[in-house]
């Protein structure tokens, strides 16, 4: 035993005792440090009968001075081997170098960085056609804060400036019988074979009468037009209050014989000797002959010689003197014109006696019946419309020419300059793009050849150029149906540039596993349905051969000529030949090992939509290359945190989808994948596994993107197993507080780091996919920031998303949990689940913006509430 210390030490004894609980960020394996070392050893020299003759503690003394170095040297070995043992768990370790290692001995490979990608529009000249090659090379121009960014062409795109923008909608919808279109609130198309006509001849204020089938009584409306509009559709008339089938214009007001006529006849006088001087005066009597019979011909004014047969009259007859105010109106038409004189009221003058069909009605006073000649032809207003919505199959107007379609576009184009296209012209596999004056883009592929629809329309008459696309009606459904086009001049492209011809060095074959680093980083990698989520953009060619890369030579034989790439740390790539046991090694020559490759990748990759516009190569004809959609996809190199989350998921996988886990495992593993969450759900069809994905820094993925994803997620699953991939709903927020600083500490100062605080709590990287949003973590995420005497968060609520009706935003609140309460404890964010269709829905993230988050200063604390952090 030892023995009892006069003095009882107050240091522990070395060993310390060594324990780590789970979880720790760092191990703590130090057994001493030098003063319990220095003490333990000065101690022990009294129990120990060889040394019991040193009984100095002088710090001075040499024998002391000594115990002290090796207290050092104990101390060094101690913090150094505590350093190493963190090295060797990947939850611990800090270096670059042994996370590396450590991920290596499960087969793991950290993950480079992956490009962006996007779609570009080119725009060419007029009557010019060009072929832009793969590899077309377009910079961004930079915001703040950005640097510029390089997209080149991942395909070759046919040009031709006839697909530069084309009016797409959706299939016409012709009107039922039971319509007024004429009074519809967006107008009546007009037939753009007669539009330009239509146009110069009508203007808004014009009278116009609104006739309906059949031409019976109260079959005619007058009004007028109300407003003429140029659209991407064509001409549009607006009417004023009617109803009818068909629009005229009146021509000339035509005059009833006796319009003028009084209402009674001259006074005359007439001798009689029984009256006061002799003359007696009738002051006059109704005047005779002011009515029509029914059915008889009504008399105009004048001959008319040039009122034709088969002329339409509008009849409008106003009742006079009457308590009566509706009007009789009818539309006639004339079925013979005859010379005749008539007498009324004293004058006699020659008329046009007018026979119609229907006859007129019985007109009792011809003074008050108005006459219109009508225009012979109606106006041409089209028998349909477009709907809102976009279907699988765009309409794009025009006039029929050959066996082609005029795309005319606007009345006020000009038609000569129109381009004329052939159905054969867009063939099935072209890459086009729908865009709207809001900005909502979608990038898709004909997904058939298109046609003309009537086929057999007549040259010079309106028909359709149809065109069938892959994308889905809810691809489409944001797009705003009468302001879409289709761009025709799509190409992909991926960030990163192209380095033509590197020379990597010369083979050797007596060397083993000959190594060679690629001069330009980081080494740009494009997204495709491989366990690795993505490939090379890289070709390596050994006296002028390409050969092939593997992601290991172990499985590689003696005479196969490939090469493995490794990312180093620092993000530079390293090119890796065999040995002549696992892949070929290169044969002996100088320079004949060449790399063409593309470099650049990352988030930085994520430029806005419009910012790729500075085309890099002049290719005669290309007037305009930009970006309608923002680039999306790309990711960082895999950090430190990175390479802890994702590597174990891949020991857990093993190359296999099985489970519903093992999906999130494998997407993650592919670095394009920041988060993700994943159920096994019924659809009424089935069972599933749907898996919710975010893209990183909080980024889209596109459709395309998707479906990769699925397929790499499909190609590691049971054949008969069903994976829908989605991306997630971000799901606004919106927060109120009001902060106490300090009476010593910047207002402003506090503030600014109360809305750092709380923005950062709910950034990207700390919230979690259908995880619920605490208001305790709004308060513990201010609970730190310096110089705040209290805050209060008065507001923590949903915002309504933009089209639901108040039925639908109290089902929305219902479905999240949340009530009338303002401050609820939590906002409940969903997962993946199907509504009761079937159709799945995919979980949410709670996301705030700068303008959802108001953080207010006051100069007293304020009423204490529950929960406040004071």
């Amino acid at each position: 035993m030892r023995p009892r210390d006069t003095c009882p030490s107050t240091l522990p004894d070395t060993p310390l005792p060594v324990d780590n609980p789970p979880g720790l960020p760092s191990l703590r394996t130090r057994i001493g440090t030098f003063g319990s070392f220095r003490r333990t050893m000065l101690e022990r020299i009294a129990v120990r009968s060889e040394l019991a003759a040193l009984t100095t503690r002088d710090p001075d003394d040499h024998a002391v001075a000594l115990v002290e170095q090796w207290a050092v040297l104990a101390d060094v070995l101690t913090f150094y081997g505590e350093r190493y043992a963190n090295e060797a768990y990947l939850g611990t370790a800090t270096r670059d170098e042994s996370l590396h290692r450590l991920v290596r001995l499960i087969g793991y490979r950290p993950r480079p960085g992956v490009s962006a990608t996007t779609t570009l529009a080119f725009t060419l000249g007029a009557r010019t056609a060009v072929s832009v090659p793969t590899g077309f090379a377009v910079q961004s121009v930079p915001g703040p804060g950005e640097e510029p960014q390089t997209f080149e062409t991942l395909e070759d795109c046919a040009a031709d400036w006839r697909f530069n923008s084309l009016p797409a909608f959706g299939k016409p919808v012709r009107f039922d019988k039971g319509d007024n279109p004429l009074t519809a609130p967006g107008g009546v198309l007009v037939d753009p074979a007669d539009s330009p006509a239509v146009r110069d001849q009508v203007r808004p204020g014009d009278p116009v009468v609104l006739v309906t089938q059949g031409h019976g009584p109260d079959g005619a409306v007058r009004t007028v037009v109300t407003a003429v509009d140029s659209g991407p559709a064509g001409l549009r008339l607006h009417f004023g209050p009617g109803k009818g089938t068909a629009v005229f214009r009146p021509k000339r007001t035509l005059r009833v014989f006796g319009h003028d006529a009084p209402d009674t006849t001259p006074p005359t006088a007439h001798p009689d000797p029984s009256v006061p001087g002799g003359v007696r005066w009738d002051w006059g009597q109704p005047t005779p002959g002011l009515d029509v019979g029914a059915g008889r011909p009504l008399p105009l004014e004048g001959t008319h010689q040039d009122l034709a047969v088969g002329t339409w009259l509008l009849v409008v007859i106003t009742p006079r003197n009457s308590a009566k105010t509706e009007e009789f109106t009818q539309v006639v038409t004339v079925t013979a014109v005859e010379t005749d004189v008539e007498t009324i009221a004293g004058v006699t003058a020659p008329v046009a006696l007018v026979s119609t069909s229907p006859a007129f009605p019985e007109i009792p006073d011809r003074r008050c019946a108005r006459i219109t000649e009508l225009h012979g032809d109606r106006l041409p207003l089209l028998d349909y419309d477009y709907p809102a919505t976009l279907g699988s199959e765009l309409w794009i107007p025009g006039l029929a020419e050959g066996d082609a379609v005029r795309v005319v576009g606007p009345p006020d184009a000009d038609r000569s300059q129109a381009p004329v296209i052939s159905p054969a012209d867009l063939i099935e596999g072209r890459r086009v793009m729908l865009a709207d004056s809001s900005g909502h883009v979608v990038a898709t592929a004909l997904k058939h050849q298109a046609r003309r629809e009537p086929p057999d329309a007549v040259p010079g008459t309106s028909c359709h150029l149809v065109v069938p696309v892959g994308a889905s009606p809810d691809e489409t459904a944001a797009l705003d149906a009468a302001t879409t086009s289709l761009l025709g001049n799509a190409a992909a492209a991926g960030h990163g540039t192209t380095v033509p011809g590197e020379v990597l060095g010369s083979g050797d074959a007596s060397a083993t596993f000959q190594r060679f680093a690629l001069a330009k980083g980081p080494l740009t990698r494009v997204p495709a349905p491989t366990p690795e989520g993505s490939v090379p953009a890289l070709t390596v060619r050994v006296d002028g051969l390409a050969w092939t890369a593997v992601p290991e030579l172990l499985a590689a034989g003696p005479e196969d000529e490939v090469f493995a790439l490794r990312t180093e740390p620092d993000g530079s790539t390293t090119v890796q030949f065999g040995d002549s046991a696992t892949g070929a090694r290169p044969r002996t020559g100088a320079s004949n090992l060449v790399a063409v490759y593309r470099h650049g990748a990352g988030l930085a990759g994520r430029v806005r939509a419009g910012s790729l516009t500075q085309a890099l190569h002049r290719l005669p004809g290309v007037e305009a290359v930009v970006n309608p959609a923002a680039a999306q996809g790309g990711a960082d190199q895999e950090n430190a945190t990175a390479l802890r989350e994702r590597a174990p998921g891949i020991a857990r996988v093993l190359g296999r989808a099985v489970s519903a886990a093992d999906c999130v495992d494998m997407l993650i593993a592919t670095g394009q994948v920041a988060k993700a969450s994943s159920a096994t759900l019924w659809d009424g069809r089935g069972m599933l596994i749907a898996v919710t994905v975010a893209a990183p820094a909080g980024g889209t993925f596109a459709p395309a993107s998707l479906r990769l994803l699925a397929q790499v997620v499909a190609s590691a699953s049971p054949p008969y197993r069903r994976v829908v991939v989605q991306d997630h709903v971000p799901v606004p927020v919106t927060i109120t507080a009001t902060v106490v600083p300090d009476p010593g500490a910047d207002a402003n100062s506090v503030l600014a780091a109360v809305r750092q605080a709380l923005s950062h709590r709910l950034s990207f990287d700390r919230t979690a996919l259908a995880r619920p949003l605490h208001l305790s973590d709004l308060y513990l995420a201010t609970s730190d920031v310096r110089g705040v005497a209290a805050v209060n968060i008065t507001e923590l609520a949903f915002l309504r998303p933009d089209g639901l009706t108040d039925t639908e935003w109290e089902a929305y609140l219902t479905a999240h949990g949340a009530g009338t309460d303002p401050l609820p404890e939590r906002l409940r964010l969903l997962g993946v689940r199907t509504d009761p269709q079937g159709t799945v829905l995919p979980a949410e993230l709670p996301s705030l913006t700068a303008e959802d988050l108001t953080v207010t200063l006051v100069a007293a604390p304020p009423t204490p509430t529950t929960g406040g952090l004071e």
